[in-house]
């Protein structure tokens, strides 16, 4: 009889051996640390996740791209930058792509509503001028309407300036003097602000910066692509592609990333 039971007992525990190597042992349940947690939500496959920097503080981003839509914010209902064109007509860009880049001939603009003016920001745009029709008021590639960056280009090179409408005051003017002249060709140009100070760079190079007197009140604008400045009829003439707007000062090391990639 204790022979039979041994018999019995050694059955069922081979039985229930073979029941768990089919079905899989349910492991208990173990508590992760928070430390532990977020390590795990950060990474993909053994790899942490890496933000692009260049999205950091990016409220908006026109490509171009046969349309005027922010890019960053065109899946947000309700959150986009729009723009409307008045004639501005769509052409090859910086990298041979057709009707990638957005082309002005001298007689119309493109408006973007509602930017944000702030303590911190920066524009970047590439920038191609096509002809110069002689000696006006540098012509606007990208103006504020009130307060806000201002790029201009005249026969010699590149202006920028910050204004701001609270104050009636504007900044020391950096100029790129004829380092950078309407030559036909794409050029990358950025402008950052830091409340104090203003900083410029065209083609990965730092073209100076100037402190500025007055602070630039927190508020909204609308932005001009291709405007005239100082004369009605003196529209820019030339294309521009990629135009991001920064509420964050830019570094040396940002610029050079949106130059080469």
């Amino acid at each position: 009889m204790k022979k039979q039971f041994q018999i019995l007992t050694a059955t069922i525990i081979i039985v229930a051996l073979v029941s768990c190597s089919k079905q899989g042992v349910e492991m208990p349940e173990t508590t992760q640390t928070p430390s532990e947690e977020i390590a795990t939500s950060s990474s993909i496959s053994s790899g942490r996740i890496v933000i692009d920097p260049l999205t950091v503080g990016l409220d908006a981003r026109y490509t171009f791209d046969k349309h005027l839509k922010d890019v960053t914010r065109q899946q947000a209902a309700g959150k986009q930058f729009p723009a409307s064109r008045t004639g501005a007509i769509y052409t090859t860009d910086r990298n041979g792509i057709a009707n990638a880049a957005l082309k002005f001939n001298g007689s119309y603009y493109v408006a973007i509503e509602n930017m944000p003016v702030q303590q911190n920001m920066s524009i970047s745009v590439w920038v191609k001028r096509l002809t110069f029709p002689g000696p006006y008021h540098a012509p606007s590639i990208v103006r504020h309407n009130s307060t806000g960056i201002a790029l201009m280009q005249d026969e010699n090179g590149f202006w920028a300036r910050v204004h701001s409408y609270a104050s009636s005051s504007l900044t020391t003017s950096l100029y790129t003097g004829s380092s950078f002249p309407a030559d036909q060709q794409w050029h990358h140009v950025v402008i950052t602000y830091a409340a104090d100070e203003m900083t410029m760079y065209v083609d990965n190079q730092k073209i100076g910066s100037t402190s500025n007197t007055f602070t630039v009140v927190d508020e909204f604008t609308k932005y001009l692509l291709g405007y005239a400045h100082g004369n009605a009829g003196n529209y820019w003439q030339g294309s521009i592609d990629d135009l991001r707007f920064y509420s964050r000062t830019l570094s040396a090391s940002d610029v050079q990333k949106l130059y080469t990639q």
